[in-house]
């Protein structure tokens, strides 16, 4: 079965179905959790070609905030998409175990109205990230 036969998945704030571990394999994962009832974040997942950037995460009280987002899949994309600002909404997952962000975690929601590859292509994405072990 090749990549393209594949059938799509769809990840959800109850259960990941994908994990990439800094070091195993070609994945390299970095990021910071750091706050206790608001927090700042960012974090950076990439494996096999694909990357998941947050920068400049902000999380108020209520557990949403915005960070900016890029998306990049080396085998389907000359260059990255980027959202233009930090205007992405994040959403703090709530499950069985309570609210899930502390210092150094975070299991959250985004979704992005535009992300952009300049000069003129742009589109919309949304998905559920886990940061966990991270810098406090």
């Amino acid at each position: 079965m090749s990549a393209s036969d594949k059938p799509n998945e769809f990840l959800s704030t109850s259960q990941y179905l994908h994990s990439a571990i800094d070091g195993e394999g070609d994945a390299k994962v970095s990021c910071s959790v750091k706050g206790s009832s608001s927090f700042t974040f960012s974090g950076r997942i990439s494996s096999g070609g694909k990357v998941l950037e947050l920068s400049d995460g902000v999380l108020s009280n209520n557990m949403t905030g915005t960070a900016r987002v890029l998306v990049a899949n080396s085998s389907q994309f000359s260059n990255a998409l980027a959202s233009p600002a930090a205007d992405c909404t994040i959403k703090v997952v709530t499950n069985s175990k309570g609210v899930q962000v502390k210092s150094g975690s975070l299991w959250a929601e985004f979704s992005c109205v535009s992300v952009e590859q300049q000069p003129s292509f742009g589109c919309g994405t949304s998905g559920v990230f886990v940061l966990e072990n991270c810098t406090e």
